[in-house]
């Protein structure tokens, strides 16, 4: 008897969601994009990303030069998160002006477009206005070179 009183709560609770919601956002415009191709068409992405791969080969003969010399299994663990954490924050330091351009860039051409929602592509099933191009384009007309 309670399974059978709490689905028809469930349902009952869902339905009138579902009655709800879509009228208190039937204004709202949905936009989506790839962020991932934005950050890769980025004018200094391909700069930044070699930057990242000269630090990386820089710093990973010196760990690995230090693990070879180390015995002791736990230090040579410590010297290994400590060179993975120095690359993760060099990675951040980089690219953070990168994402920076790119989140203006979509609020840019969503501000344009009078959209007011933006989702990922790939998490909608159907429908969106996707901008993911006109975003590109802003970028590389705007973003600083």
């Amino acid at each position: 008897m309670k399974k059978i009183f709490l689905s028809a709560f469930v349902v009952s609770l869902l339905s009138g969601f579902f009655c709800v919601v879509p009228q208190a956002r039937a204004a709202d415009v949905v936009g989506v994009i790839e962020s991932q191709k934005i950050a890769f068409q980025h004018p200094k992405f391909d700069s930044v990303t070699k930057e990242l791969l000269a630090f990386r080969r820089e710093n990973e003969s010196a760990t690995l030069r230090a693990i070879e010399l180390e015995s002791d299994d736990e230090k040579k663990a410590d010297i290994y998160e400590a060179a993975v954490r120095e690359f993760t924050e060099r990675e951040r330091l980089v690219m953070s002006p990168i994402l920076a351009d790119c989140d203006r860039a979509v609020q840019a051409v969503m501000k344009s477009k009078k959209i007011t929602v933006i989702l990922e592509k790939d998490s909608i099933y159907l429908g969106g206005t996707d901008i993911t191009d006109d975003v590109v384009a802003w970028l590389k007309k705007n973003a600083v070179k």
